[in-house]
């Protein structure tokens, strides 16, 4: 039960149900799921603890505003991040891995021609969450979700049509044949920088 909380509030506050600066209650949760505060209280820790939500003193809980410093530091960690994840990916990557990349370049050939903006992230997702499984390491993967969260926050605040999704996927799936590592991290390192384009364009931090 509490793991499905968890999933409802952090859908929510990805997807922009909840605005930033909106504030939250365990109280006004705990009511809608009709359980007691305390597994609420939990679940808001972990939700702060991947930057979705801050509480401050008083127990006073808010979503996150998307600010231009924050916003640097989470492109520069991003990077890093990527990097290690790359080089990981290009070791430890299988043929499971593999395989899944190929039916998600089946989904995005589909939804590129019929499917929404909406349809597009979801599938932007898909890849990330793919590449971090093939990392095959549980730490660098919760890390980098925590990351790819807030990236998905700015993709539906600005409605970004992902683009490149194609290019990069065929890339990385050459890339893990030819066990390519340094060519696993450009390309990732090219899809972030695609998209921190779109943003200091749509923040205007050009």
């Amino acid at each position: 039960m509490r793991e499905d909380i968890y999933n409802v509030l952090k859908s929510r506050i990805v997807n922009l149900e909840y605005k930033p600066n909106d504030c939250l209650t365990e109280t006004a949760i705990a009511r809608e799921f009709e359980v007691s505060r305390t597994p609420i209280r939990e679940i808001f820790i972990h939700l702060a603890c991947e930057n979705l939500v801050t509480i401050s003193p008083g127990n006073s809980i808010r979503i996150p505003d998307i600010n231009i410093q924050g916003l640097q530091e989470l492109i520069s960690y991003r990077i890093i991040l990527e990097k290690g994840a790359a080089r990981l990916i290009g070791m430890n990557a299988n043929e499971d891995d593999l395989a899944a990349l190929y039916s998600l370049r089946k989904v995005i050939d589909r939804v590129e021609v019929e499917g929404s903006v909406d349809d597009l992230i979801n599938c932007d997702t898909q890849f990330h969450q793919i590449l971090r499984k093939a990392t095959h390491n549980g730490l660098l993967d919760k890390n980098l979700e925590s990351v790819h969260l807030q990236f998905t926050r700015i993709q539906k605040l600005i409605e970004h049509k992902p683009d490149r999704i194609i290019f990069h996927l065929d890339t990385i799936i050459e890339s893990i044949r030819k066990k390519d590592l340094e060519r696993i991290e450009n390309c990732l390192v090219d899809h972030v920088y695609n998209f921190v384009g779109v943003i200091k364009r749509n923040f205007e931090l050009l």
